[in-house]
């Protein structure tokens, strides 16, 4: 790409501050050349004018419009073209009416045109806006009038190109806003490509006539301006793809009139807004969130129309579109560790969202709420809305008592003053680390409209807490589960509630049942039996009492996480018809807990991560035995033999996939005698896998050593025994970096595996040609693998009850994971058929086998700061697969040998989706009988010509190849090796051998 740097030396015409015209700064050019980046530096505004321009100053050096537009209205920048403004060293002594980058003309005297400034070409143009001290009176970088105008108008400035806009001084200040409509009827800045404007760096304006105060703006609108941001002239949606980011405040200032409009619209996961929304004036502004566009709110806010959109909530949060209360802390527009309200603590001070109308359906809410002082972020709406959205409350997690417990108190978090009949708030579930805490939400009538409160009057939820004391990885064909839960309750059981009243009292608080246990139990709701309300809430309360047989289970472990509310009386409003029996108290009864609390599937995400140690035992223990004769043909005169295997496989479960590929080499001894023949060896390995799930990514590496031993027996024709022993060491170094619930954390571990494995099997032909054959076994195991702590850290909202400070801190979540201990065996079947002639072998097998492993890693143990007394246990289970294979070996001559092999299995926690093997086994050539003198040449040698290999305890035959001796042709008869040798005998007809005559 070709680059243009730019760069222009100002010539000082004239010294006064007025002096200053359009050919005394830089100017950037009307046209760009197509495929160039132009870099523009070193912009001196000393000479600039200072503010406004009297009628009097008409000549044309006085008419300053800034960097561009000068003595044109369109700039052309085409597709692939880039311009980067850098601005710096701006001095401070302005009045008003001052603007640095570009100020418009609207009609100064009768008979002027309005213009129409465009950037268009659809390329890209950035300016990046240095320090420029303040405080000063300058309005805005883009300024809509560099004067009044006669008739009050002003000009319409449209972006047609990709725009940015960033402040990277340190000392930036402006009055109003970078892009600023400087009252007047009418004015525009209209933007039809992706946006990028970042004033989080920019010092808070001191106002500007009563607006203003404190901003960072982005846009200042006054009198009847326009802004419009991926949208048409009616404000609906241009093009959903453009990206909009916006980082600062927009400010609908109180001079607007009702012809004033601001059209935001975010309608992807990529485009943002990041500030406040002030709307004074009789202004009107519209902000529609969609497909993942995102609202983050810096401080309270008021729009007319919000029209927020999702198809549904079951996504990830980056593709929600949501309105979030909670990152980014008052006076601050950019999100990021220092600035959040998560993290770094303020006193608290609720915010308040005003809407008009609220328009959409399934939008998110994110609200802060808190218990010290009975307050939460709001929602205010004004006028009759409609449709179905959620809020996501976040509790004060340091306080557990204030929201578990029952209480007669209310909270309200959203209220519609007309109408509402047809909107309602549903409440989403709030994550943190292993729990998840649901507001109770209840809509209340209030005036004219409604109230949505957390606590006071009873509403069935469909939500039940649950009671996971363990959690058991699924199996492949299940849906995930992230607990064990309780029976969820029963819509209408009427009878159900009737008998267990009586049960109900033995549920004094101090002893709950097992499985389900308060945070801390409350006294007073033991007075609470003498209620009979039939609501869903008192079927809470009694679906504990079945529950309690559950830790006679072996899995189930006797601390109980989740959170139920004792029975509660309904809605105060009437009480005398609620009881007919007299209470003893004389204070209102508790109702219900401001939350539910339950366990979430972090557990079983965190279990998932951990069942890497399983899937190294499996990776190894399946890699390391191949079918039972692989050691069967080999030349008998060989005993040394070298041997190389890769393969590559993937272990997977409904939501994880771990692939990896291995490289094994070893070495082997082997001897015979009569029909025995053994082996001994020992092998070393490397294996590689990746590690791949929604919630972590990672790596792991393995080093094993291993040793081996064989024995096979022929005892019949064509019948033979093996018995083998297999033992290894593995060296694993695992580390994994979590995304989504487990993101900012890291995992790792070494892991040391050490196993053994015996076989037994045998190999018969079943035809009679002996070509085709079976090969059936069972194989014994055990393993060890060392188990590892872990920590994971999330945020949580604590609460200073002090000073009232509230913030998000770290919580951390200590995670141990016990060695684990594995016993397995497996049945095998294989059916093969053989194929040879005087050269080849080449044998194919299929093979069916069931393997069982008792387990499926160590047990994982999991404790949260802030409920030590629920801790989760996520016992492993027992691993039950059924295997299908298929196998060749292939030998050529008496030298070399090549095998394939592959696999995969069925209906296991972690089933193996494909096992492929190709390994070579070579003789080094070194045996007793190679070491023997050499013979000597053959005058006319005949060509040797190997052997038929026959099967296993074939009778003694003879060779048909010759050596010549001395020229002299010695006939030998040859042994079978797989079977007992005969009596030496010599055949009348002479046959050669290349070896001597063994003795007796």
């Amino acid at each position: 790409m070709q680059v243009n740097k730019l760069q222009f030396i100002l010539i000082f015409f004239i010294t006064s501050l007025w002096g200053a015209d359009n050919t005394s700064v830089t100017q950037l050019p009307q046209n760009f050349t197509s495929g160039t980046h132009h870099y523009v530096e070193n912009i001196d505004f000393t000479n600039t004018p200072s503010g406004y321009l009297t009628s009097e100053l008409t000549d044309e050096k006085y008419r300053y419009t800034g960097i561009l537009f000068h003595g044109y209205d369109t700039m052309h920048i085409p597709h692939d073209a880039t311009v980067v403004v850098d601005v710096s060293g701006i001095p401070g002594n302005y009045n008003d009416w001052a603007g640095m980058l570009f100020r418009g003309r609207g009609r100064e005297k009768a008979g002027d045109s309005l213009p129409t400034y465009r950037i268009q070409g659809g390329g890209n143009i950035v300016f990046r806006l240095g320090n420029l001290a303040g405080p000063n009176k300058i309005e805005g970088m883009f300024l809509s009038r560099r004067r009044g105008t006669f008739d009050n108008s002003a000009p319409t400035f449209v972006f047609d190109v990709n725009m940015g806009v960033m402040v990277v001084g340190n000392d930036f200040y402006i009055a109003r806003g970078l892009f600023n409509i400087n009252d007047g009827d009418g004015g525009a800045f209209i933007f039809n490509k992706n946006v990028t404007i970042d004033a989080s760096k920019m010092v808070p304006s001191i106002g500007w006539k009563g607006s203003g105060k404190g901003y960072r703006s982005i846009f200042s609108v006054g009198g009847g301006g326009i802004i419009r941001v991926n949208a048409n002239a009616d404000g609906s949606v241009l093009d959903d793809k453009n990206i909009i980011q916006l980082k600062g405040d927009i400010s609908v200032e109180n001079t607007t009139t009702s012809a004033s409009r601001v059209y935001i619209n975010l309608t992807n996961p990529d485009s943002f807004f990041q500030g406040r929304f002030s709307l004074q004036g009789s202004g009107q502004a519209q902000l529609r969130l969609s497909n993942g566009g995102k609202w983050v709110l810096a401080a309270s806010s008021k729009v007319n129309i919000l029209d927020i959109n999702n198809a549904s909530i079951e996504k990830n949060e980056s593709e929600l579109s949501m309105v979030d209360f909670i990152s980014i802390k008052d006076g601050e527009v950019s999100f990021d560790a220092k600035t959040n309200r998560l993290s770094d603590p303020v006193t608290y001070s609720p915010r308040t969202l005003v809407v008009d109308e609220l328009k959409g359906n399934n939008g998110i809410f994110k609200l802060m709420t808190n218990f010290h002082t009975n307050q939460s972020d709001h929602i205010t709406i004004n006028k009759d809305s409609t449709g179905k959205h959620y809020l996501q409350i976040y509790p004060d997690y340091s306080n557990i008592e204030a929201f578990t417990k029952p209480t007669p108190n209310a909270i309200e978090v959203a209220k519609i003053l007309q109408g509402g009949v047809g909107l309602n708030f549903e409440t989403k579930d709030v994550k943190i680390g292993l729990f998840t805490f649901k507001a109770n939400i209840n809509k209340l009538p209030i005036g004219r409209g409604y109230q949505w409160v957390i606590g006071d009057a009873i509403k069935s939820i469909p939500f039940k807490p649950l009671t996971p004391a363990t959690i058991t990885p699924p199996k492949k064909e299940d849906k995930p589960a992230p607990a064990t839960p309780s029976p969820p309750p029963a819509p209408t059981p009427p009878p159900a509630p009737k008998p267990e009243p009586a049960p109900t009292p033995p549920k004094v608080e101090p002893t709950p049942p097992p499985e389900i246990t308060p945070i801390k139990p409350d006294t007073t709701p033991a007075e609470k039996p003498k209620d009979p309300p039939a609501t869903e809430v008192p079927k809470k309360e009694e679906k504990p009492e079945p529950t309690t047989p559950e830790p006679k289970k072996p899995e189930l472990t006797p601390v109980p996480i989740a959170i139920t509310p004792p029975a509660p009386a309904l809605p105060t409003e009437k009480p005398k018809d609620l009881d007919p029996m007299p209470a003893p108290i004389t204070d209102p009864p508790p109702k219900a807990p401001l939350f539910f609390v339950s366990q979430n599937d972090l557990g079983t995400q965190i279990t998932k991560l951990l069942g890497v140690q399983y899937s190294i035992y499996r990776i190894h223990t399946d890699s390391i035995t191949k079918h039972i004769d692989e050691l069967f043909y080999l030349p008998q005169d060989f005993y040394q033999h070298i041997w190389a295997d890769y393969y590559a496989g993937k272990l997977s479960d409904e939501s994880t996939a771990n692939a990896y590929w291995s490289f094994q080499g070893g070495y082997d001894y082997a001897w015979s005698y009569e029909g025995f023949r053994g082996f001994v060896g020992g092998l070393g390995d490397y294996t590689s896998m990746r590690l791949v799930a929604p919630f972590y990514t990672g790596k792991a590496y393995a080093l094993g050593l291993g040793a081996y031993a064989q024995g096979s027996w022929y005892y019949q024709k064509n019948f033979g025994i093996s018995i083998d022993a297999y033992t290894k060491y593995v060296f694993t170094n695992y580390n994994a970096d979590g995304s989504q619930e487990l993101d900012y954390n890291h995992f790792k571990n070494t892991y040391n595996l050490i196993f053994l494995n015996f076989r037994v099997g045998f190999k018969a032909p079943i035809s009679a040609d002996k070509s085709w054959f079976v090969e059936p076994g069972v194989k014994l195991g055990w393993a060890y693998i060392n188990g590892g702590g872990y920590g994971y850290k999330t945020t949580a909202p604590f609460l200073d009850p002090k000073t009232g400070d509230m913030g998000f801190s770290d919580i951390h979540i200590a995670i141990n994971q016990e060695a684990g201990k594995f016993f397995g065996n497996k049945l095998f079947l294989d059916v093969g058929k053989i194929f040879q002639n005087h050269f080849v072998y080449f044998d194919m097998r299929a093979g069916l086998d069931f393997a069982y492993d008792s387990s499926t890693g160590g047990d994982v143990y999991m404790i949260q700061e802030g409920y030590t007394d629920y801790p989760i246990h996520a016992k492993m289970p027992v691993d039950y697969r059924l295997g299908a294979g298929l196998a060749s070996h292939l030998v050529l001559g008496d030298k070399v040998q090549f095998y394939f092999y592959a696999k995969r299995t069925f209906f296991s926690h972690m089933n193996t989706d494909y096992l492929v093997s190709l390994g070579f086994r070579m003789d080094l050539g070194f045996s007793k009988r190679s070491i023997q003198p050499a013979p000597s040449p053959q005058i006319q040698p005949r060509r040797r010509q190997s052997p038929i290999r026959k099967n296993v305890g074939d009778s003694p035959r003879r060779t048909q190849s010759v050596e010549v001796r001395s020229r002299q042709m010695q006939p030998k008869e040859e042994l079978n090796p797989n079977y007992r040798p005969m009596p030496k005998r010599r055949n009348p007809t002479p046959s050669f051998s290349s070896t001597p005559t063994p003795s007796p």
